[in-house]
């Protein structure tokens, strides 16, 4: 296996593994599991399974079948929280997973006594995940979070007493999405979204009475040196320490905590300067030139056979930067923009 969990999550998983929910109640640092367990690779398992029955098959699946690290980094949890006390009661339903050359969704629900917790999963390395990532500038709902929605309103069940609605980067923005979109009742009974580092909402969403209402359940939990959830509009930040450089930083096993609590930390210098680039960025561009780059963008990498992000190498920067160059009645200044989003969102040095 490779990209293997670091200590932080570990060392949590291996503390508290023995303390029920009864001993100690379900904290964030909960959640942050839950939440980052939608990227695990298996897409069918039978309904109110357990989490040793999700590691057993994960663990027979070949590594053709298994795609992008987070994958990886699920199945090294699993190995720990599939003999842990505290989780043994957790059953799972509802696995959904969908990759294609225009959608990357994925989904899980967790349930316990009266309590479910809806997961959904982040971008993964898959280039259809990136070209809607930049769509969510231009649209809403996204077509991802169509998907989100739906699968929220149609998992819940009437049994569900409490609800949590959680997940990490993208899939932090499909459980405040999903929950600002939802119907009352089930709306009603959701306790906290949890948004790990996952990107805001375009003006049109952020200063909508729906948002407010939302977010007044939301806790956003960013690194220190966020460079995804400070994307777009949000707000009530909760920024916390985070060990490693760069854009490493975004993965919660880097996230440090002290007990049942993520450090708290403040966003340092890169992250603010970021901040500003991008938002100074999104507000100069013409949006229906935006919208032509991100189709010419999804064309380039199916006419070159780009599946992954780590198929992009120099020679295919270089090969993009002319492509985009060769894009007709647009606005120079949004080509510009545009293309420095992707240098800085996609080419950045992992």
């Amino acid at each position: 296996m490779k990209n293997k969990i670091t200590n932080n999550f570990l060392e949590y998983l291996e503390y508290y593994k023995d303390y029920s929910f009864e001993d100690i109640h379900f904290n964030t640092i909960d959640a942050a599991i839950l939440g980052f367990l939608s990227y695990e690779p298996c897409m069918n398992l039978e309904d109110n399974s357990t989490f040793t029955d999700l590691y057993n098959k994960c663990i027979s699946m070949s590594e053709e079948e298994i795609h992008g690290a987070m994958a990886y980094v699920t199945i090294d949890m699993l190995s720990v929280i599939k003999d842990a006390l505290r989780y043994k009661d957790i059953r799972i339903f509802n696995i959904q997973k969908q990759v294609d050359s225009d959608i990357q969704f994925g989904a899980i629900t967790f349930r316990w006594n009266n309590i479910a917790y809806v997961s959904y999963e982040g971008t993964s390395a898959s280039m259809a995940g990136w070209v809607e990532n930049f769509n969510l500038y231009a649209e809403y709902p996204t077509e991802t979070q169509k998907l989100a929605i739906e699968y929220l309103n149609n998992t819940i069940k009437e049994s569900d007493e409490i609800i949590y609605v959680g997940g990490h980067s993208k899939g932090g923005n499909l459980a405040m999405c999903s929950s600002m979109e939802t119907k009352d009742n089930i709306f009603d009974r959701i306790k906290t979204i949890y948004n790990l580092d996952g990107p805001g909402f375009r003006e049109e969403e952020f200063n909508t009475d729906k948002f407010k209402k939302m977010n007044s359940k939301c806790i956003n939990i960013l690194p220190d040196g966020s460079m995804v959830g400070i994307l777009m509009n949000n707000s009530n930040y909760n920024f916390v320490e985070a060990q490693d450089i760069s854009f490493k930083k975004h993965y919660p096993y880097n996230w440090k905590m002290f007990g049942e609590f993520f450090k708290k930390g403040e966003q340092n210098k890169a992250s603010k300067e970021l901040q500003m680039q991008l938002s100074s960025n999104i507000d100069k561009v013409n949006m229906d030139d935006y919208k032509k780059l991100v189709m010419a963008f999804k064309n380039f990498f199916k006419e070159n056979n780009l599946v992954t992000s780590h198929d992009f190498d120099d020679m295919t920067f270089t090969k993009l930067k002319d492509m985009f160059d060769e894009v007709k009645d647009v606005d120079p200044e949004t080509r510009k923009r545009f293309f420095e989003m992707i240098k800085v969102l996609l080419f950045r040095g992992e």
